[in-house]
This record gives structure tokens, sequence and C-alpha cells, in this order.
């Protein structure tokens, strides 16, 4: 039967239902098969005739349902869903791309088609090949036409040295008759085409027309235009017009106009001056320190060819006639400086002085690349402050050099189409290059208006990827590739790219479209890339670009890599802890200190540790200025002004007064958006100043410590927020309900920054904290959380995560991050579904042991509920929820019976996975135990608080905990640690006797504002106690003053966990003695005998972390068991009469210190008098002797005994 789709009725598919009846008229039980649809008819354009076929395939009534929309509005079917994939068999229906490895099909792009149009089309290209072994061809055409046209693959060449160079010229007959194609160069310039031949034509045909441009040794560098005119039998068609850019320079930034970009030095040592320059708009100032020498150096990592002669061309001038040094430096990729660095002495005048230096890179040496240094010098024949301007470095002039061989004309790999056949077409545009699919495909344009989604259609033999703009058509040729030719892109390496090779390929889904609803979806990828890259790495950023996503987080330390980020579809988006960046100490420390934090009476220089002062007037304007020069240089949108990683805030003497904002509102230092609200007032004065000029311009910022409350102002319209949870708990969504945890107040905060601003962008945890030791199974978790950030409308999320090189974390998490990926792009997709096709496809016959793996360490996971999130470690991940969830044997299992079934690929999947799981578990599954014992003790708080001296008064009965580690290690701390512990009914007393032989080394803060230490890390002791039980843990810190605050689970602060605290230092120790009470950790020692502690000491403040058993803070499983004991005594009876006085008074369990008074109330005088003490125990006591050993009548004298130790007995 036939069906034709209502084109008035507002659908967007269809399914097809087969009824079966068992009544009078029916069927009973109903047998199909052989079921297949005929496409018929498609969208047709307006100038192909209408061909309509129609054959009966059913003996069946068919019930076509047509579906509403199933997002409601914004969306609809299909948008944003992963389309089940078809089986692999031919379908009669589709349209072959390739056949038995070789091209079905052509690419054709538009003319005016843009750079990541064109990357769309290589991409599709070098799948199809890299799966099939066919070369699908790639032409440009103008798509509006009928007939012959043509276009240059690249309208621009852009070369670094004289040679000859190959370009190509597409060719496509749009046309049912054959055409001659011809060229001819109509330029009379210096740069000459060689040879190009015509060429025939097919109809439908497309071909590639190859060409040399010769560029002499001595043309000049400099922008050349050459023309060639194209003849189609004999008619004049497109001027084509290749540009040739001829820059011999390899330096970035050679005139600083400017920044210092690509340049690097101490800090204060190179500045840029506009007041001294060669040229342009500036130099760059090096400033030589009194007595002494510096240099600058390129930050660009140079890679010269081996055996070539380079020029290096420089003015400079020295604030007085003298000596410099030229370095070509040379490194290892692994930044390891070699033997073969090049210095030359060059002599500068006190006036611009041209330099210019030969310099070949020795081919017999060992090295990677280049830096270039300049050295300057303070000395009787040096320079002093030394000016530098236009460096270039070219290779030197010489003979011609070829460039690429020249290729014949040929036509393309495109078979010439069989009589009355057509060829499968492949059309990648835009409605800007290809105005007619805004006719054609109206509704689904409107669909996509303003994203980067796509629509995949077919009409006849012609499939059309488009979107609304270039990065939608990439999304397209990447979704089309997934559904139609099977493939995954996982890992930055070849074994990440997961497909099954075939000699064809069908394109069995070609009607739907899909959008994100998320304008901004990437990564943050700490690490250092495959080259040393900064938090960077181009494979990594590609395997991002393939899955969708359409933004990095970008910093100052990749600048250079960003327009490589921008040419692949991710865009830049700028921030970091960058405020030195915009208010360089070098350029106005001197001159204005105010500008600065006020620190203990003076004014300090921005670092790592402070801010700048948010309340100053001339600082928004000066970096409003800076943001606009950095735009025009760089034509970055999302620009970044993010605040230091550190809670300072000692802005100037203002930071302790109300703060009234623009529309008269006071707000009090104590108001907990006081400081969010001082930080974006200022913030708004950047962003608006730069709006007026630079509209385009998005001022990118955190919400992080104190800004992360939202502001008591409204928000410039271009400002970006970055949401930065820090203290989110990974394990549950950010929209939790549950009140004590971190992640309910960021979603309070969330809602009420959403009610500010719709621009806001998340910064999630997902993909960071020892993500190359465990994989964290958050696929749940992300998902509730991106779809409640589409429910709230907010731009995005870039989350942190980790480049894929030089580490094997992605190898460990390759899974959950491509599911992350998959729901950044569409937030409902199957989660089941996909992790069902990832384990198939990349495991294969291994696939069923991996997929009980994942779901024992989904198990595991769920052991307990205890939060998980930045300050989680290797220890809680592993010893937890794989040691103490007791699936170590169970997985260890499934994953050896994996790599047994795996083929070679399957292994190189496995290999990470299994090798960090066997590392992991060695490294903490057989962790030492260790325990400790709290005593029982009848003193008074007072007693104890104030008893600092651990050899005497109530601690002597406490054996002192003595194994500590340094944090994470087995190694041995360097000073000496030991913990005490004694209990009453109420309070639990910990006494730490902290050694140190550097006194004077130690860290002491007066207070804690904010409840942490004035200094940022103080010398501390922290005690962490939990019930054992899964309850929540405190920590409780004090420093050497006896300065003291509270932390929990989160860490959060803990003001209702108070406790007592004293301090002292005695010669070469510091004693510290905390007073907890059990009800403040869970605990009542009524009922329970044990509980769980990690002591730990903060030695010189960050110098080193010394902890009971090693264990790390904030995980369970690295808390060891405390045991509550009851010390007995027994002292056996003495053997006279008096024996019955000796033990008078003394109860069982109430006395620790015994004192045995022994009177001699006999006739005569006794002599010779000792104690001594026998029995199975009496090795736990110690006893003192009588002060006198002779007792005269009536006389007396007294001895003690007390317990050595106790064992962990239960109390009684």
């Amino acid at each position: 039967m036939s069906y034709t789709r209502d084109p008035n009725r507002d659908i967007d598919y269809n399914l097809i239902s087969f009824w079966g009846y068992d009544d009078s008229l029916g069927t009973g039980k109903l047998w199909i098969d052989d079921v297949a649809t005929k496409k018929t008819s498609r969208l047709l354009r307006k100038r192909e005739a209408i061909v309509l076929k129609k054959k009966a395939l059913l003996w069946l009534l068919i019930l076509l349902i047509a579906l509403t929309p199933l997002f409601g509005s914004g969306q609809t079917a299909n948008a944003g869903q992963a389309v089940p994939e078809t089986g692999q068999a031919e379908l009669a229906d589709a349209l072959t791309i390739a056949g038995n490895s070789q091209a079905q099909a052509g690419i054709i792009l538009s003319t005016t088609g843009t750079d990541l149009e064109a990357l769309a089309a290589a991409e599709l290209q070098n799948t199809i090949r890299q799966i099939s072994g066919a070369e699908l061809p790639i032409a440009r055409a103008d798509l509006s036409k009928d007939g012959v046209s043509a276009s240059l693959e690249t309208d621009t060449l852009r070369i670094t040295k004289s040679g000859e160079y190959a370009f190509s010229i597409k060719v496509t007959n749009n046309s049912v008759s054959a055409a001659q194609v011809s060229f001819l160069q109509t330029d009379q310039g210096s740069l000459r085409v060689g040879p190009l031949n015509p060429i025939n034509l097919a109809p439908w045909q497309t071909a590639s027309v190859s060409a040399v441009i010769s560029v002499l040794a001595q043309t000049i560098d400099g922008t050349y235009q050459v023309e060639m005119k194209t003849l189609a039998n004999g008619e004049e068609l497109e001027l084509l017009t290749l540009n040739v850019q001829l820059d011999r320079n390899i330096v970035v930034n050679s005139g600083f106009d400017a920044d210092l970009a690509g340049w690097w030095a101490s800090t204060g040592v190179a500045t840029r001056d506009v007041t001294e320059k060669h040229s342009g708009a500036s130099s760059m100032r090096i400033t030589v320190p009194a007595s002494g020498y510096t240099y600058a150096r390129t930050d660009q990592k140079l890679y010269l060819e081996p055996g070539r002669e380079y020029v290096l061309k420089a003015w400079m001038k020295g604030s007085r006639a003298g000596r410099i040094t030229m370095e070509f430096r040379s490194l290892k990729n692994n930044s390891d400086i070699t033997n073969g660095s090049t210095k030359l002495r060059v002599e500068i005048g006190a006036d611009w002085t041209y330099v210019e230096i030969p310099y070949t890179r020795n081919p017999n040496l060992d090295f990677d690349y280049n830096w270039i240094a300049v050295w300057a010098y303070n000395d009787a024949i040096g320079t002093n402050t030394l000016w530098v301007d236009d460096v270039t470095i070219s290779p030197a002039n010489t003979a011609e050099e070829l460039g690429n061989e020249p290729a014949v004309n040929t036509p393309a790999n495109v078979e010439a189409p069989e009589s009355g056949a057509e060829h499968t077409r492949i059309i990648l545009a835009t409605p800007e290059s290809y105005p007619e699919l805004s006719t054609l495909f109206a509704d689904d344009l409107a669909f996509l208006e303003n994203s980067d989604g796509f629509a995949v259609r077919q009409s006849g033999n012609t499939i059309y990827i488009f979107g609304s703009e270039p990065r939608g058509v990439l999304n397209g040729v990447y979704d089309f590739l997934e559904k139609n030719a099977g493939v995954l892109w996982t890992r930055a390496s070849d074994v990440g790219t997961i497909y099954e090779p075939r000699p064809t390929i069908q394109a069995v889904q070609t009607d739907y479209r899909e959008k994100s609803p998320f304008a901004i979806r990437g990564w943050h990828t700490p690490g250092v890339g495959a080259n040393g890259e900064f938090h960077t790495d181009a494979r990594t950023n590609q395997m991002l670009a393939r899955n969708k996503l359409n933004a990095k987080f970008a910093e100052f330390g990749n600048l250079s890599y960003w327009a490589g980020h921008e040419s692949i579809g991710l865009k830049a988006v700028n921030l970091g802890h960058s405020l030195s960046y915009w208010l360089p100490n070098q350029e106005f420390f001197s001159s204005h200190p105010e500008y600065y934090n006020w620190e203990n009476g003076q004014y300090v220089p921005v670092t790592g540790a402070t801010q700048i002062n948010f309340y100053h007037p001339d600082i928004p304007s000066i970096i409003a200025g800076k943001v606009k020069t950095f735009y025009q240089t760089y034509g970055t949108e999302y620009i970044g002004i993010g605040i230091n990683d550190n809670h300072s805030f000692t802005q100037s003497a203002e930071s302790k007064l109300p703060f009234t904002t623009p529309g008269g509102l006071v707000v009090q230092p104590d108001d907990p958006a006081y400081k969010s609200t001082v930080f974006f007032t200022f913030l708004n004065k950047v962003a608006a100043e730069v709006k007026q000029t630079n509209p385009e311009v998005k001022i990118v910022s955190y919400a992080y410590f104190f800004t992360e409350v939202p502001p008591k102002v409204e928000l410039e319209d271009n400002i970006v927020i970055v949401m930065a949870p820090a203290g989110e708990d990974e394990r549950i969504p950010i929209n939790t309900e549950n009140q004590q945890s971190n992640n309910y107040k960021y979603k309070q905060m969330l809602e009420e920054w959403v009610k500010l601003t719709k621009n806001i962008v998340m910064y999630n945890y997902y993909g960071c904290c020892y993500a190359k030791s465990y994989e964290r199974p958050l696929a749940e978790k992300v998902q509730a959380d991106v779809q409640y950030y589409r429910e709230l409308g907010i731009l995005g999320m870039l989350p942190e995560g980790i480049v894929d090189a030089k580490s094997e974390a992605w190898g460990v998490n390759a899974l959950q991050f491509w599911l992350f990926e998959k729901l950044f792009w569409n937030p409902d997709a199957d989660i089941e579904a996909l992790t069902n096709e990832f384990v198939h496809k990349a495991y294969g016959a291994a696939a069923e042991p991996m997929k009980r793996y994942y779901n024992l360490i989904k198990q595991g996971w769920n052991y307990d509920q205890q939060p998980i999130n930045w300050y989680s470690n290797e220890s809680q991940l592993i010893g937890q929820y794989i040691v103490q969830a007791g699936i170590q044997e169970a997985a260890a299992q499934e994953l050896n019976e994996a790599w047994e079934l795996a083929d070679e690929r399957a292994k190189a999947r496995i290999e990470p996975i299994r090798s960090t799981f066997m590392e992991m578990t060695f490294k903490y599954g057989g962790r030492q135990q260790v325990t400790g014992n709290a005593v029982k003790t009848s003193a008074t708080q007072e007693e104890i608080v104030s008893a600092l001296d651990f050899s005497q008064g109530p601690w002597s009965v406490a054996e002192p905990i003595t194994a500590f580690l340094k944090m994470g290690t087995n190694q041995t701390p360097s000073v000496e640690t030991k913990v005490y512990l004694l209990w009453d009914d109420e309070h639990l007393y910990v006494g730490y006797e902290n050694f140190d032989n550097d006194m004077n080394g130690r860290i002491i803060s007066q207070d804690a504002p904010g409840s942490w230490w004035r200094s940022g890390a103080d010398d501390s002791a922290e005690t962490h106690l939990s019930d054992g039980k899964g309850g929540t843990t405190y920590a409780y810190f004090t420093n050497p003053l006896g300065v003291k605050f509270t932390y929990k689970t989160g860490p959060k602060l803990a003001p209702e966990a108070e406790f007592t605290a004293g301090a002292t230092t005695l010669g070469d120790r510091w004693n510290v003695i905390q007073a907890i009470p059990f009800a403040s950790f869970g605990v009542d020692p009524q009922t329970d005998d044990k509980f769980k502690a990690l002591f730990l000491r903060n030695y010189h403040g960050q110098t080193a972390w010394y902890s009971w058993g090693g264990g790390a803070v904030w995980s369970p499983a690295d808390q060891s068991v405390v045991h509550l004991v009851t010390p007995v005594y027994a002292i056996a009876e003495i053997g006279d009469q008096t024996a019955a006085q000796l033990r008078a008074g003394y109860e069982p369990g109430t006395q620790e210190t015994k004192v045995i008074q022994v009177g001699n109330s006999g006739t005569a005088a006794l002599s010779g008098l000792t104690v001594a003490v026998s029995g199975e125990h009496a090795q736990d006591f110690i006893w003192t002797q009588p002060e006198t050993a002779t007792l005269g009548i009536g006389e007396s004298a007294s001895f003690t005994v007390k317990v050595r130790r106790q064992e962990p007995t239960p109390r009684r």
C-alpha cells in the first residue's frame, strides 16, 4: 500500500503499527516478515523533475500514527535525541555512500562555504575512507546555478618560503550535458601559475584540477592576488581569485604592539613600552637589575628545519651603547635544555640599531625546537636597559625550492554515472552559503535558528546536511557518521576511534534533526598536552569537537592555541584566575600601589594569595581598555576577568565599611553578599565600558569562593557567570532537596543567580579528582544536573576534566566521559542504551564481562552515601568503594575474563582500566591498619585541658599514638608527633605533642577570619572523627595559639560542633589539647565502645602533612578505629593481716593511681622495706618504692601503683 505524508499537518515523523484481531473478522495469530518501506518521494528541488513510483508492499492494514512534538515549546521529535542504529544489512531503499571500497557519493560545498563547512567535508571524507577505504571527492560549486561551476579548494595560500605550491580547483558539472572546462590566468603579477589543461566532465560529474604556483626567491613578503578565468564549452564563467600571503617571519608578536603575548621573562623584567618604539605602537623594554643581568625569550616553540639557514632580524637600542647576547636555545619537547644552544655577542647603540644574525639548525643534534633569548647586562660594557622591536626569523634566501609536487589534471575519484542513474550527492551548507535551503527546509531552519543544531534530509539521490550556522553543519556530519557508519569517538588516540571496518556504507538514517538546549558545551582540560602544551591538546580537542561539543575553557597560558580551538569549532571561552594579567605589578605597582591589596599596614602586589582593589575608581577603566585592545588583537568573544584562587578580601580600609551600590543600596560588611556585591559592581563598570565600543564581547567571571553568593546589584547583559561549586557532592544531583547537602546550598544560589541572568555556565568537577585512578559512575547524576540546567535555561557547562595525553585518566574513564558528552548534547539520552552501544562496540567479544565489571563498580559506588567531591582522594575511592565494598575480587575476575576474550584493539581499551585497577587495589587493598585506645579518666575537664605536659597528671596513663606517616605515603615524617587519648562520659580528650627542631619555621595566625587561618596555611592539629557507621565526619582544627574552628563532611563549616582547646609551647615542641563532646560527632559512650578517627598535623604551613597511618583527610576509608577502654586494676593481697587495709578504698575502674600506706604497728623497727608486684598481669603495672626502707615503731611510708597500659577490654 502507499502513503503520502500530508504537508499541511504539523507532524515530525511516523510510526508504523500492526494491529491484529482475534474476532470473527480477525486473523487470530499473525506472522509478519519481509517488512520494507520504499521512499517514493522526497522534498524536491525546484528545478528537479518529480518522479513517483508506487508499489504495494504489505498485505495488511497499516496504521500510520502522526506524532506531535515530544518536548513542547522549542523542541521537536528527535531534537537532541539519539536515533537507534539501523542494522548493517544493505537496504534496497538506502543511498549508497561507499560500495566495495569505492566511492558512490560526492561531497559538495558551496563556493561561499566557510572554513568550518570545509572541515565538515574533510571529516566526512576522511572518516568514510578510514572505515571503508573509499575516497569521496569534495567539490565546491555554486549550488544556486545549473551548469558548470568552479571554485578554489582554498582561496588563500599562506606560505613562509619561496618555492612551488600546489593548489586545486574543484569543478562541478551540475547539468545533464557533458562539458569541456578550461582555465586562463588573467593577471600580470609576479606569481605565475603552471599549465592549466582543459578537462572534460560528464553530466553530474565532479573533478579536481591541480595546478602549481611559483614563488621566486626574490619575491618580497606581502599579499598577492592571482586571477584565473574559467570557461565551460567556451563560455566564460567565474573569475577565480587566489590570495597568496608570503610571510617568511615565523615569530609571533614580533612588534609588541598590543602586549607581550608569545614572549616570557621573569616578573618585572619585560614590559611593553609605548614611549620607545622602532615602529608600530610599542616595543618590549627589558629592565636589568643593578649589577646583574637578565633575559627575555620567546614563549613560542620554533620548529626550525634541520640543516636550513635562517636569519634573525631585529631592531634594538640600549639606555647606553654596549653589548648584548642573542641565544638560540635548543630544547626537547619535555622542556629539557640540551647542550646544543648557540650564543652570539652583539654590540648595540644608544639609538635604534639593526641586528641581523644567521642561524642554521644543526641536523646532528638531538633536540625538537628553539627558543630565542635576548640577554642584557648592567655592567661596564652592557647596555643596562634594552628595548627590542620588530623581531623576525625567516628562512634565508636560497635557490628556488620545490614545495608540494604538482599533481596532474585528472577527474576526481568519482566514477562516471551509468546511463539513467544519478550519483549520490551529499550537500553541506548553511542558508548563507546556499540560500535555497531557506525555501527547501524552512521548517527545519526555523527549528535550528540561533543554535548549532543540524538537520539531515534526503531528496532523491541528494542528502542535505545543514545547519543555521557552520558549526551546525559540522555537528551534522559527526552525527551522520555515528548513525550511518557506526563510528564512536571516545579518546584522543587511534584506539579511541571505534568502528567496524566495512567496504560498503549506506545512508540508512537521512531524515531527522537535532539541537542541544545548551549554547555552550565543553570541558576545561588541565594537564599537559602531547607536545607539552599547557591545559590543551590538539587530538583531545578534536575528539571533543567530534562529540558535538562546541567550547573550550581557555586560559592565557595557552593563548597561542586558541585559534586552533576555534578552527575546529571549539569556541574559546576565556577565564582563569587572571587579575595579574589585567593589572600587572610591573606596570602599575610602583606608581599606583593603591590599586592593590592592603595588608598589615601596607600595599602588597597581586599574587596567587591576594586580589586587587575592587573599590578603586580608576581600575575598571584601565582593565576595560586592556580588554578592548585584547579583543582587537585576538578577536576572542568571551574574555575572562576571574578572581584569584583564594579567599583574600583585604582590598583597602573600605573592606570593613558599608558599601553603597550605584542604586543607593547600603550593604553591610557582615552581609553574605557583601564581597560579591563589591566585585560585581566593579565588573559591571568594566563590562559597561567595553559594551560601548564592542557590544559583541562577553565579560566572563567566576561565581566562586567569595563571589559565589549572588550580588545585590543588577548585572550588565554582556557578563557571563561561570559558577564553580567547589564543595559539590558528586554523588547526588545539584538540585537535591536534602538540606544537609552542600548541593542544596548551590541549588539555592544558582536559582538566585538565574533571577539576575541566564548567562550562566556551570563549572562542575565531573572529570577531575583522581580520574586516573578510578572511574566514578556519575552518568545518572550528570543527567539529572543537565536536565535541571535545561529547566533553568542557562547557557551550558564547562566542567573540569583532563587532557587525554600523557595520562591514562581518559582511558580509565572512557565510558563515563563519553556518556557525559552525549548528555551535554541531549539531556534525555538513554544512558542504558548508550552504555550497551559503547560496551559492545568497544570490547566486542569481551562485552559481557566488561558490562558486569561496570555494574560492580556501580555497586561499590553505592556502598555508602558519603559525599564525594573535589577533596575526595584515591584511598577513599579505592579503599571504600572497591576494597571495603567487597567487590575487589569479583571485579578483578571480570577484567581478567574480558582480557582473555578481547582482540588486540579491545585489549588496548581494557588495558588502562585493568592495569589501574590492579595497581590501585594493590596500593590500598593491603594498607596496614592501625588502631588506638582512649582511656577513661576521672579527672575533670579543667584538669585535663590545663595539664599540657603529657608526662604527668591525668595524661600519664595514656599510651601515645606514634604511627604517623607523610599523608598518602609510607614515608616517615621528618619530625615526631604523638597523640594521647582520654575520655569521660561526655568528652573525648585529644592531646597532640608536636616536636619541632625549627620552632621559628612555624606559621601561626593570631585569628581565623571566616573560619580559616589568616595565613592561609597554619601549623595546626586536625582531629577528624566519625561514628564509624557511615555518618558525617567532623574535623576539629587548633593551632599553637589555641585558635580553633570546626568543619564537617563537604567540607563545610560546622559552627554547631563546638569544642574546647588549650595550647602551649615547650622548648622543642608545641602541645595542643582538645576537649571534644561525643555528641558533636554522633557517638554515645554509654552504648558505643568505639569510633573512627584520623589525626593530622600540618607542618610548617603546607610544607608537609603528617597523618595517622598515612591516611588522607575527608576519606572515611582512611579513618581508623579507636576503642573506648576503662582501666581494670587488681592488686593481690600482701599476705598479712594488714592486707585489707592496703586495699581499702581501691575500687577497680574508678582510680588510675593508688597510693598505699604501709605502717609499722609492731613492737620493733622494720628494715629492708621493698615492694614487688607479681602475677599474670604484673607487667601491666608500675609502682614506686616507699620513701624509706626503714620504719620505726608507729611510723608509716607510702608507695603508688598505677596501670602501665590499657588493653581494649570491655568497660566495666
